[in-house]
């Protein structure tokens, strides 16, 4: 950074107080604007990642564990019990949404 008169920090430092104020209140302000703008984005994508369908996921999931069982990382019992998990999920699920259409 070269040390003239011409320096951002000579500019920033050289500045009455009232300007260090004016440009404290911009930074703040940028800083709020930004972190409401993060808020609203994670707000949205949390929005539409809620509507997926869990039986889905839960089938998707299923078919990972059949891929991991075939590589060899899940023994036999490990593959049975989780499948079993998933299976009773997708079974409750798909009941409770048989259900509440008319």
């Amino acid at each position: 950074m070269r040390r003239g008169n011409d320096s951002i920090l000579w500019y920033l430092f050289s500045g009455s107080a009232e300007d260090l104020l004016e440009i404290g209140i911009y930074v703040v302000a940028l800083i709020a604007l930004i972190s409401v703008l993060i808020w609203a984005v994670v707000r949205i994508r949390s929005r539409y990642r809620d509507d997926d369908d869990p039986a889905a996921i839960d089938r998707s999931m299923l078919l990972g564990l059949g891929d991991l069982h075939r590589g060899g990382d899940l023994s036999d019992e490990e593959y049975r019990s989780i499948k079993g998990r998933l299976v009773k999920r997708i079974e409750r699920s798909s009941s409770a949404g048989s259900q509440a259409e008319p």
